[in-house]
């Protein structure tokens, strides 16, 4: 595969903005199964 640096950079920020949106969930998923 081949990115512009451009296409990459959107790839980047997409990817931050789904950690961002997903962490939360994850944590309270963590605690759940270890209470």
């Amino acid at each position: 595969m081949c990115y512009s640096e451009e296409s990459l950079a959107q790839l980047m920020l997409w990817y931050e903005l789904e950690c961002e949106l997903y962490a939360p969930l994850n944590e309270e998923e963590k605690i759940l199964e270890a209470a």
